[in-house]
């Protein structure tokens, strides 16, 4: 298709007592831009793993510059790219307009409406495939090989950033790369 293939994927546990969010992202074995990443959460707002989902998201927009298929398996960064931000970005990101409350994660979704409007259209995908597929998934036709390889790789990536952010690896400030 002409488009690099990129997995993101993102997770949130709590570890020894202490609430830790990571995010990975893999483009395929020995990749320099396979990553594995803390995940900050803003001043007032608690980590959850739809924050690691999209700030994955956002870091793949953030490095690369080719046309691009991202495979998530993350509802919310398939549905939010699709539709959602638009409805998003109408409302100025705000949950409650009258309240001045902000849409969750408003401040990635913006990053991600800002990075999408620099590149050409038509140039990003965002496909949804199945998270932690089994054989039977594959077999059964609701994923591939190649697709099942991508997710459980991001995974991991994901879960070691996770016991990174544990560790007081620095987290990845919305701002910048890390």
């Amino acid at each position: 298709e002409g488009f690099v293939q990129a997995w993101s994927d993102g997770g949130c546990d709590e570890i020894a007592g202490e609430l830790c969010a990571g995010a990975g992202v893999f483009y395929g074995d020995g990749n320099p831009l396979n990553a594995a990443f803390s995940v900050a959460a803003l001043a007032d707002r608690k980590l959850s793993a739809q924050r690691a989902e999209i700030a994955a998201f956002t870091h793949i927009l953030r490095t690369e510059q080719r046309p691009l298929c991202v495979n998530t398996d993350a509802i919310y960064v398939h549905d939010g790219f699709l539709e959602g931000r638009h409805k998003w970005r109408a409302r100025a990101y705000f949950k409650r307009p009258l309240d001045a409350e902000l849409r969750a994660h408003a401040d990635l979704w913006r990053e991600v409406d800002i990075l999408l409007a620099k590149r050409p259209p038509n140039t990003v995908k965002v496909r949804w495939c199945r998270g932690h597929p089994l054989e039977h998934h594959v077999n059964w036709g609701e994923t591939s090989d190649f697709r099942a390889w991508g997710n459980t790789a991001a995974d991991g990536l994901a879960t070691r950033a996770m016991y990174l952010h544990h560790l007081g690896a620095p987290p990845l400030r919305w701002w910048g790369p890390s």
